[in-house]
């Protein structure tokens, strides 16, 4: 399971892992990424300085992604020269950022022997209903056009072109509940109206109706927000303050998808993944499961709240 030159996992390991991490993806909605890297030009320092030389540039170059990686990120030696990271709850606007971070590090270190090695990249994300090798495929198709591009660089795939097109509808589950009716029942209204949403681009949209739509999930997530920050009040959360910049920056994003979805400028995915990563998963899955321990201490949450007018 692990590679001998380099210490890092080898295919056999990724080859296991990585469908594990697949379905822990699709099962609690969290992103997931992955970056596929070759060493440029690796046969001309073989060639130049042989093999020796280039065990060592593979060993040093694997180490660097070790100290830039977290400890939960699988890290393996896919083949030759080519190394793959899977980075678990990381979206691709994030898994970018970590291989550019990872491109200027191996760029930047000079190998005893053979100087300097750069590599290029190619970064996907998991989407609803791939599996490891259309994932793999993404992201070696990145890697190569990164090569053909000059080397040295880092090239994004977002696989919008898929017939497995990563909108689908949500189901609402238990572990979600979080016991207080007023905020499961405004979480369960969003995930009804992003089903509302897929369904309606799944055909093509009118203008009026894009519009209509957007102002009422806007006016929902307000709506949920703002009922939610009075429960927080009432309890005297302390991380309310923290809590309502976070509702102000999620309405903030939210309102600009839109607006590019009205321009013709978005697509449905963007907004759709945005939805599904910072408003469903990050914030009322994650962020909302932080306050429960106080809003169930107190009995303020048993009276119904008042709908905001």
């Amino acid at each position: 399971m692990t590679d001998s030159l380099t210490g890092v996992a080898n295919r056999r390991q990724l080859e296991h892992w990585i469908p594990l991490e697949i379905e822990r993806a699709e099962r609690y909605l969290t992103p997931l990424s992955l970056i596929m890297f070759d060493l440029d030009h690796f046969k001309n320092t073989n060639d130049t300085y042989g093999h020796l030389v280039g065990d060592q540039v593979l060993k040093a170059s694997a180490l660097l992604v070790q100290k830039n990686i977290r400890s939960f990120d699988l890290f393996g030696r896919w083949g030759g020269e080519e190394f793959i990271i899977l980075l678990p709850q990381t979206n691709l606007a994030v898994a970018q950022i970590v291989a550019e971070k990872i491109r200027v590090e191996l760029g930047g270190f000079i190998h005893e022997k053979a100087g300097q090695v750069t590599a290029s990249f190619g970064v996907t994300q998991y989407y609803s209903g791939a599996n490891m090798a259309e994932l793999i495929k993404e992201a070696d198709n990145s890697m190569y056009a990164a090569k053909r591009a000059g080397r040295n660089r880092v090239i994004v795939s977002q696989p919008s072109g898929s017939s497995k097109e990563p909108i689908r509808l949500l189901t609402w589950r238990n572990e979600w509940e979080t016991q207080v009716p007023s905020i499961d029942e405004g979480h369960k209204e969003l995930i009804a109206e992003l089903n509302e949403f897929v369904l309606l681009s799944s055909r093509p949209m009118e203008k009026q109706a894009l519009n209509a739509f957007l102002v009422k999930l806007g006016g929902s997530l307000a709506d949920h927000f703002e009922i939610e920050e009075k429960i927080l009040e009432a309890v005297n959360y302390p991380s309310l303050a923290w809590h309502r910049r976070t509702h102000q920056a999620l309405l903030g994003n939210v309102q600009d998808l839109s607006s590019s979805l009205r321009s013709g400028e978005g697509r449905p995915i963007q907004f759709y993944q945005f939805f599904i990563n910072e408003v469903i998963v990050g914030h009322m899955v994650n962020m909302d499961s932080k306050y429960i321990p106080y809003v169930l201490e107190n009995p303020v949450v048993k009276q119904p709240v008042k709908q905001p007018d």
